[in-house]
Formats: C-alpha cells, structure tokens, sequence
C-alpha cells in the first residue's frame, strides 16, 4: 500500500523561469508540442507538472515513458488521483477495478499489450499474477515515488487542492490529489495556489473558456485535456515569481474563417454538473433555454438537448462567437447548420457555412 504521508519539496524559484501545467492525460504529443514552441529549455528552466500524467488521452504509455525520458532535477512531477488510480489498480486486491483498467486507456492495458503482444484472458482467479508482474514494472515503480506538493515563498502547487493550513510534517498526501470542493472552501496560507484537477472551464462565469482560472489566491491551470471536446493543456510561465505569460495546446483542427460573425453578449450555456435547462422556444437549430441551476438564459443546440428529459447530452456551450475574417479558429465538431469552434480558449458556434460548409450536414 502506497505510504499516505505527503512528500513535499520546498524550492526557491526567485531567480527561475518555472513552467507550469497540469492534466496530460495521455497526450504527449500536445505536451511537447507547447514546450517546444514556448522554447523550454531543460538545462536551465524548471518545470512543474501537477499531475494526471495518463487515463483518458491517446498514449497513456506513450506519455509515462516520455515524461520518464525528459526527467531531470529542473523536472517535478507531482501525482494526481489518475496516476493513484493506475497504482491501485495494480495493487488493490480489487477485480473490477482491475478489469476496468484493463478495457480503458490505461498504462495497465498498454503495458499488458507490450508484455503479452495482446490482452490475455484474464479471470478473477489468475488476475492477481498479471497485478504482479505489472506493480514490479519501471513505469509503476517511477509513479510510486512521485511527490504530492511543492511550495515556494509566493507559490503552492498540488494537483487538486490543499488542506486550509498546511502541515508536511502531519499531512496526507490525500490533503492535496483528490477533491472538487477546493474551488468553493479556499485556502488561508499565504501563497497562491496553483492547482490542477477541475477544468478552468467548470469556473469561467460568463462564457464557455477553457483558459486558466484566477480566484482570489487560487489558480486553476487545468484546461480539460481530453475531458472536453475542446480541451487544451494550458501553461502557466512564472518568471522571477512573476506570472509573465500563458499559452495553451490542443490536437484540434485550425480553421480560417471565410467571414466575420457578430456574436451574441457572453453566455456559458451548461458545463458539468449543471445540465438541466428549461426549453423556452424551439428554432430550426437552436432552441432558447435556461439554465436551471444558474438561471443564465441560452442557446442550445437542438442535438444536444435529450429527447426525454429536460437536460442535454453533454457540455453545450450557449452563445454564438464573434469572429472576423481571416481568423483562425479551432473546429470542435460540425452539426447541422453550425460547427462548435473555439478562439482563444472561448468556445462558440458559426454558421458552417462562414467555414466553408453547407448548411446541412
């Protein structure tokens, strides 16, 4: 069983260029595509990456090895309750879990692959050797040992939250990988905390942003990496402990806008967990709701309303976006009449034809 006090590391970062993200979640290829074009440097920049290495994206192995591949001592990286979540899986006399790994986007199942050049037939009597031979594996081993916290004089990162006063003498490190109500308690320590874990998108007020999220003294840098359709790796440059920058990357397709579209004054639209809405005009593509939960009236698409109850699908972002011609935009999905694109991390809908589609689909 994992040790449950928390491993720490305390670092002046003063005369340091630190760049920060969090919520990987397999996609490697996203990770290193925004470290290259910010021009990290490994000799002499530090980077923090708060967690949620894998599960959900692409190439969870992948991801492991080429985190393992770059680490250095100017590399921190901290566990997130997804890379818990691999562990226990390997070390909890638990089959189902087990198995659940094994059918998802999991190191377990590429490891297995690798190992057994496929999926063996796995049963609840024989399913303890394969936990064995996987929990005695390098990439298990290396996410064993990652630490839960760094602080510094200005900054605390963690993956999802941290206790009120911290305390690494007596402190868990479930006081910092795990938890959705961090947004809504806060924190008394006098650093900022920069944290991962709930998409900045779940806190935007006013519009549909995946961009990173300032409360008070929190900061949210996760951008929904393959939670959300339009997800992104959002990055956080401190330099001199100064925030001086932020970028984000995504696996989207760019798009230029053929026309300019006036939008619509901001509205969300709904965004876990507030999907119920009440109908209030049906049009030909979208239909003119409110949001039960925050009272925000918007548009909705009629694809993503569910045809027996009064909630829809999924995240639906409520408004139509503002674009110019020659913009470039991140397409999202088409549907009938409009595609779901995304400028700047806001997300909206366009006409498709403005992207050079057809109204139908």
């Amino acid at each position: 069983m994992l040790n449950k006090k928390v491993k720490s590391i305390e670092l002046d970062i003063s005369n340091k260029r630190v760049f920060c993200l969090s919520d990987i979640h397999g996609e490697y290829k996203v990770l290193d595509n925004l470290l290259q074009k910010n021009n990290f440097d490994k000799t002499n920049d530090l980077l923090f990456i708060l967690g949620d290495l894998t599960r959900k994206g692409t190439y969870p192995l992948k991801t492991l090895r080429y985190l393992m591949d770059i680490k250095n001592e100017n590399i921190y990286i901290l566990m997130g309750n997804c890379d818990e979540a691999d562990i226990f899986d390997v070390m909890l006399d638990d089959f189902e879990k087990f198995m659940y790994a094994v059918n998802t986007k999991t190191i377990v199942r590429d490891l297995l692959k690798e190992i057994y050049h496929d999926i063996p037939e796995i049963t609840q009597t024989n399913f303890k050797e394969y936990q064995n031979v996987l929990l005695n594996t390098k990439e298990m081993n290396f996410l064993k040992e990652l630490p839960h916290v760094i602080v510094t004089e200005k900054y605390i990162f963690s993956h999802a939250k941290m206790p009120n006063i911290i305390d690494l003498n007596n402190d868990t490190y479930i006081d910092y990988i795990r938890g959705r109500n961090f947004y809504d308690k806060g924190h008394s320590n006098p650093q900022i905390a920069i944290v991962g874990h709930m998409p900045s998108t779940i806190f935007s007020k006013n519009c549909y942003n995946n961009q990173i999220y300032y409360e008070d003294n929190m900061i949210f840098v996760d951008g929904g990496m393959c939670i959300y359709h339009s997800g992104q790796i959002n990055l956080l440059i401190i330099e001199n402990n100064k925030i001086v920058k932020e970028d984000s990357s995504d696996n989207l397709e760019e798009r230029v806008c053929l026309t300019s579209q006036l939008g619509q004054p901001y509205a969300k639209g709904t965004c876990w967990p507030n999907y119920e809405i009440t109908v209030l005009e049906i049009g030909k593509y979208f239909s003119k709701c409110k949001v039960n939960a925050t009272n925000e009236l918007c548009l909705i698409k009629n694809e993503m309303i569910c045809k027996d109850s009064n909630t829809t699908l999924d995240d639906c972002p409520g408004m139509m976006i503002n674009v110019n011609k020659g913009d470039v935009v991140k397409l999202i999905k088409t549907l009938s009449g409009y595609s779901l694109v995304k400028k700047n991390g806001i997300v909206g809908w366009i006409n498709n034809s403005y992207l050079g589609g057809t109204d139908e689909i």
